[in-house]
C-alpha cells in the first residue's frame, strides 16, 4: 500500500510504502503525483519505506526508473528522500544507480528523517 499527503508548511509530499509494493503500485503512485496539478512544481518528497516488503529483478526497476523519467517531466524539479533501515539494500541501491541520469529528478537514500528534510532543504 503507498498513501501520501502534502505537508504544506514545509512543502514536502509525505509518502509511505508499507507492507508488499510491486513495480505497479510504484507506477501507479507515481502516475497519480504527476497527474496532480495541485502539488508544486518544484517538488520535495520524503519516501518512507522502512514498512515495505520489495524485491524486483533488476529489469523491474529500470522499468520503474524510464516510467518515472517520463512521466516527471511536467516538474520543474523533484527531489526525493528515501527513508530506509538499510542503505544497502540492493533494490534501492539500484534504484539510486539508475536515477541519477535525469537533470530535474534526484534521490538520495537516507536511514534518519532530520538528514533527509534537511537534504530537502538544501539547494542542491
Amino acid at each position: 500500500m503507498i498513501t501520501y499527503d502534502l505537508i504544506t508548511e514545509n512543502n514536502i509530499l509525505e509518502t509511505i510504502f508499507k507492507d508488499m509494493i510491486d513495480p505497479r503500485d510504484i507506477i501507479d503512485f507515481m502516475k497519480e503525483v504527476n497527474s496532480n496539478k495541485q502539488l508544486p512544481r518544484s517538488l520535495n518528497v520524503i519516501i518512507d519505506v522502512r514498512d515495505a516488503d520489495f524485491v524486483f529483478e533488476p529489469i523491474k526497476i529500470q522499468h520503474i526508473v524510464k516510467a518515472n523519467f517520463r512521466m516527471n517531466r511536467s516538474f520543474k524539479k523533484i527531489k526525493n528522500a528515501i527513508l530506509t533501515n538499510n542503505p544497502d539494500d540492493a533494490t534501492l541501491t539500484l534504484f539510486h544507480q539508475y536515477a541519477k541520469g535525469s537533470q530535474n529528478y534526484h534521490v538520495k537514500l537516507f536511514k534518519d528523517r532530520d538528514q533527509a528534510q534537511q537534504w530537502l532543504k538544501s539547494s542542491d
